[in-house]
Parts: C-alpha cells; sequence; structure tokens
C-alpha cells in the first residue's frame, strides 16, 4: 500500500538539499502515534539478527523546474512525494495524522499538504518491470587486511547487487509472511541511470537510479513494490513504481527530483 503526498511550502518557496530525506523520515515517524513511530524507529521488524523498518519513501517530485543554488534547489509550488509500506496500519495512520494536521514540518521548513492519494497497485503476473522512484542501494560491509570495516557499494549489473537485492527482499517476505518464499526473486537490469550520493546523519551512501526486470512468485514482487528494494529504504532509498507494458520510462534522475 501506498500513499502520494501533494505538498506545497508555506511560505511560497522552499530550498530542498541532500538533508531533506533525513528530516522528511523525521516528519513522518512525527506524524505516527508516538508508540508506533517509537516501533518503527527503535524497535523495527526483527529477522536474521536484523531489524526491517518497512517503511520506504521515493525522491521528491517537483511540479516546476527549480533553481539551483549553492545549498540546494530552491522551488516554488507544488511538489509530491510517494510513501510505501506493507503494513497498512502505518499508511492508514500517517494519512489520518496529514490529514487532521494539513501540514508537516522537514527540518526548518514547514510545507503545507495539499492532497493525499492512496493506492494499492497490484502484481498480476510472475514478471514485473519497475523503475526507481528513488535510488536502489546495496552495499557489504567488508574488512581490511588490517581489519578495519569499510562499505563496498554495488550498482546494477554487477552479480553482487542481484544477490543482495534479492536476499533483502526475502528477508522482508519473512518478516510479512513469517515463512520463506516458495521461490526466489530474478533481477534483469534493464537501463541503469544515474549514481545518488548522500550523507545520512554522517554517513556517506551510495544508489542508483535504474529499470529493473523481476521474475518471482506474485507475493514476493508484490511486497517489492510495498516495501522497496534494497537497503536503507526509511531513510528514503529503494522506492520503485510498477511499470505498465511497453511504457516510455524516464527515470526519475531524469527529470525535476531531488
Amino acid at each position: 500500500m501506498r500513499l502520494t503526498i501533494e505538498f506545497q511550502p508555506v511560505r511560497g518557496e522552499a530550498v530542498l538539499d541532500g538533508e531533506f530525506p533525513r528530516h522528511f523520515q523525521a516528519a513522518l515517524y512525527g506524524a505516527l502515534d508516538p508508540v508506533l513511530a517509537e516501533h518503527i524507529h527503535n524497535i523495527g521488524y526483527p529477522v536474521g539478527g536484523r531489524a526491517l523498518k518497512m517503511i520506504v519513501f521515493s525522491d521528491v517530485a517537483l511540479g516546476q523546474a527549480p533553481t539551483r543554488e549553492a545549498n540546494g534547489l530552491r522551488f516554488k509550488g507544488p511538489a509530491s512525494i510517494v510513501v510505501a509500506s506493507p503494513m497498512s496500519e502505518i499508511i492508514h495512520a500517517l494519512r489520518r495524522s496529514l490529514l487532521r494536521s494539513g501540514r508537516f514540518r522537514a527540518g526548518r521548513q514547514w510545507f503545507e499538504v495539499k492532497g493525499i492519494t492512496v493506492k494499492e497497485p497490484k502484481v498480476s503476473a510472475g514478471r514485473i518491470e519497475v523503475r526507481s522512484l528513488s535510488p536502489i542501494v546495496a552495499y557489504s560491509t567488508l574488512l581490511r587486511p588490517d581489519g578495519r570495516k569499510y562499505t563496498c557499494y554495488f550498482q546494477p549489473g554487477e552479480a553482487e547487487f542481484s544477490r543482495l537485492v534479492a536476499q533483502n527482499l526475502e528477508r522482508k517476505y519473512f518478516v510479512v509472511h513469517g515463512r520463506e518464499p516458495r521461490a526466489g526473486l530474478t533481477l534483469e537490469v534493464l537501463r541503469v541511470g544515474r549514481m545518488v550520493i548522500r550523507k545520512f546523519k554522517g554517513t556517506v551512501v551510495k544508489g542508483w537510479h535504474c529499470v529493473l526486470g523481476l521474475e518471482g512468485p506474485r507475493d514476493l514482487l508484490q511486497l517489492a513494490l510495498d516495501a522497496g528494494l534494497g537497503s536503507k529504504n526509511s531513510q528514503g532509498w529503494g522506492c520503485v513504481d510498477l511499470l505498465s507494458p511497453g511504457s516510455s520510462v524516464r527515470l526519475v534522475g531524469d527529470g525535476n527530483h531531488v
């Protein structure tokens, strides 16, 4: 389940920078019931020694071309962002809260909620094509010869990218269904877009926009739409959109998105 939040700056214009995903994540948690927000942020949904947040959101789509400044993109007028989760209680609670308050704060900036649309795109076949609405992250933490840790990010087309994305989705499946999927995910890279580098609370994260072909059980593919692909979904990475067969594809990184 997903919702699209349409919003605009309360003061007529605002600046979006690399810190916006962190600020928007805080806005999401702030809009939820404190008990639910505490559970998602601090406890999550444990599986295999990890705690998954089970929420994902897209880059911001701007209605008008922004003005690039040293500290980010200045924009006026409408914008939108997609939030998805397989846990319907999260989406319903977020919708109620935003409709009731009519606004949210991201960092020091206030935004007015102009509309909210709830959708439940359904997977009806064993193969789908998706495009990223926010960059997809796949990484491993490795050891240097001296014992120090470092993070290695993988890009679409590398075998480790496909393996890690499939493995991550199967973990999410176990959280939702309490069992392993009856078959795994097969991933085909159809198009690779730009790499995106952002800092999140001081940590550098790399992800890629791309178009992917996914094959597997329908309920596993459904989870890709609802929970996102790859890692760090709750930080605004890995949100994907279902493509219609034969549709013309424009990657998010090609347009007015941040």
